[in-house]
């Protein structure tokens, strides 16, 4: 029996776990590597909901500058056009100031 789709994500993250920077519970990767986890989303069978734009502060922190929604695209093909528009939007740069990403999945 395969892998359910939180098994699957997991799996994911944790393959980008040392790729990326963990802030809370949020994995923030940069934009070379957030193209390659669409990437890997897309493999997976898994939808990108929405992503989350980040820039350093100080002390090491990080802060949101801004965030894109996917979760109303719907339908069988709802895997490939959510991975098509995350790269769209990332192909020149993360939005909004950001230098990382993060991604909220299903």
């Amino acid at each position: 029996m395969g892998l359910t789709s939180e098994e699957r994500e997991g799996v994911l993250l944790e393959r980008y776990r040392d790729r990326g920077v963990t802030r809370a519970s949020e994995l923030l990767l940069p934009r070379e590597e957030a193209l390659r986890f669409v990437d890997d989303c897309e493999r997976e069978g898994l939808v990108i909901l929405g992503m989350d734009f980040w820039a350093p502060a100080a002390g090491g922190a990080f802060m949101q500058t801004g965030a894109a929604d996917y979760s109303s695209l719907s339908g069988p093909e709802q895997v490939a056009r959510s991975a098509a528009e995350a790269r769209a939007l990332l192909a020149g740069g993360v939005p909004d100031g950001g230098s990382h990403v993060s991604f909220v999945l299903d």
